[in-house]
């Protein structure tokens, strides 16, 4: 926990040829995950939720115009871009996962098959970048951050999902999972976005489960001072002992 800011981040960490590795493979990989897609179902209400909200702001910051570009980075098998219904805009995913990207090539989606931190994309090319459950996987946020930042237009939007780690929840599945690098608050967030030149417009209330999702803008001059936001850290700490509790009682009436 950086006594500075109160970022929370995984020391040590596995290696990053092994996290690699691990992702690509079809039984580890984002598009492997079983979702249940009948009407209803978490998945379904997720993705109405995340297309719903990406509507409305850029409909709210640009206006739903005749043109654009998106990006979706990490976009599994495409559900999220497949649900868009935006004429005349450019849509594509950034996938590594080889199972994932063709199913989502399948349904007419145009895939970049690379990884965030080591893919090639060019610079201002995005009106939009969608970036949902990635973030707190990726090995060098800074790098990551540094990718979204150039690709995306003066005056751009950012979409980001992470898990909000003042609001863990007991499951068999640990919420604190190896694979999430980078753990966030809403303000470690804000600070981590303001610190690559972008600013905080709103952060969805509507969100079924222990997720931030945000939008921000990029500012034209690249620089942006930071937005005033409370110090988060107690909140942190006391949801990671009362999580701790709460996941040996879990533990407990499973044996």
């Amino acid at each position: 926990l950086c006594r500075d800011c109160g970022f929370m981040y995984i020391n040590p960490r596995p290696m990053k040829q092994i996290l690699w590795e691990y992702y690509r493979q079809e039984d580890c990989s984002s598009g492997s995950v079983y979702h249940a897609l009948t009407e209803g179902s978490r998945h379904v209400r997720l993705t109405a939720e995340r297309r719903d909200f990406l509507i409305r702001s850029v409909g709210t910051i640009h206006g739903i115009s005749t043109s654009g570009s998106l990006l979706d980075i990490g976009c599994s098998t495409g559900d999220l871009l497949y649900s868009l219904d935006l004429p005349g805009w450019q849509l594509k995913g950034l996938e590594p996962s080889g199972h994932a990207a063709k199913i989502a090539s399948s349904r007419g989606i145009q895939i970049i098959p690379q990884d965030l931190e080591s893919a090639e994309l060019p610079e201002e090319a995005f009106d939009v970048v969608v970036c949902i459950s990635i973030l707190e996987h990726v090995y060098d946020i800074k790098i990551a951050m540094s990718i979204i930042s150039s690709i995306v237009k003066c005056s751009g939007l950012v979409i980001i999902e992470v898990p909000d780690s003042t609001k863990p929840v007991e499951q068999i599945g640990e919420f604190y999972s190896f694979e999430h690098l980078s753990n966030f608050t809403r303000n470690t967030l804000t600070r981590l976005l303001n610190d690559f030149g972008f600013e905080v417009v709103e952060f969805d209330c509507n969100v079924s489960v222990p997720n931030l999702r945000v939008c921000a803008k990029k500012c034209d001059t690249g620089i942006i001072s930071r937005q005033g936001t409370v110090d988060d850290r107690y909140e942190l700490l006391t949801a990671l002992s009362n999580y701790k509790q709460a996941r040996h009682k879990l533990e407990k009436s499973i044996i």
